[in-house]
């Protein structure tokens, strides 16, 4: 690279991102976060519902197609580079038609 960035021997240079600023890589972590919580559960077998990034904190919903009812919320604390792991079952779900 020149003294501007500019590549100039063809290589491709990808910046290295930590899980803070990667989502795919944020997502991983989630979910290895949710195996280890609760550890009937491989990576493999979880999916993402829902996610995003608010300042330097994220967080996911995830799931498996387990009939378990479970779900769990994944948060990370950017400032303080932990994660929590919240664990819900599902209880009920009742419809509430228009009125």
């Amino acid at each position: 690279m020149d003294q501007h960035g500019n590549n100039v021997d063809g290589e491709i240079w990808v910046p290295v991102r930590s899980a803070e600023s990667n989502p795919d890589r944020f997502l991983q972590k989630a979910k290895d976060a949710v195996s280890r919580v609760a550890a009937r559960y491989e990576p493999d077998e979880l999916y993402i519902v829902w996610f995003c990034k608010v300042l330097g904190n994220w967080k996911a919903l995830i799931s498996t197609d387990a009939v378990s009812g479970m779900y769990w919320e994944v948060t990370y604390n950017g400032a303080k580079k932990e994660t929590y792991v919240d664990t819900y079952r599902k209880a009920f779900n009742d419809c509430v038609p228009d009125r």
